[in-house]
């Protein structure tokens, strides 16, 4: 289905794992990713990487707040669909959804240089 279509009815879309908080970052309302088949998005979020990223031009950046926590290993600072080891500790931070976010956009980003690589945007 096509993104724009969505209307935020959050769980009917193959990109629930790829979106923000509610009522905070949805993709669909994201006007870059309107005409974008949710299934296409999807594919190409799965693929994030930080590394992969990086080969585009988009970096991510942890918020400061979270930053120097997740140095020590003791919050990873946001909901990292890559992340082998996945202890939920990040949940209980204040920051949670900020952060969360601020990753969602990341690989909204990564999204949108995919798409124009292929010349799909």
């Amino acid at each position: 289905m096509k993104i724009k279509k969505l209307n935020m009815e959050c769980g009917k879309c193959a990109m629930l794992e790829y979106c923000g908080e509610p009522w905070r970052y949805a993709i669909c309302e994201d006007e870059r990713f309107a005409d974008i088949d949710d299934r296409k998005y999807a594919k190409i979020a799965e693929m994030y990487t930080h590394d992969k990223a990086k080969k585009y031009g988009v970096q991510y950046e942890p918020l400061p707040e979270c930053e120097e926590r997740e140095k020590k290993g003791e919050c990873e600072g946001y909901y990292c669909i890559n992340c082998e080891v996945h202890t939920g500790q990040h949940e209980n931070c204040e920051h949670f959804e900020e952060a969360n976010d601020n990753h969602c956009w990341a690989i909204a980003d990564y999204v949108e240089a995919v798409l124009k690589e292929r010349g799909k945007l």
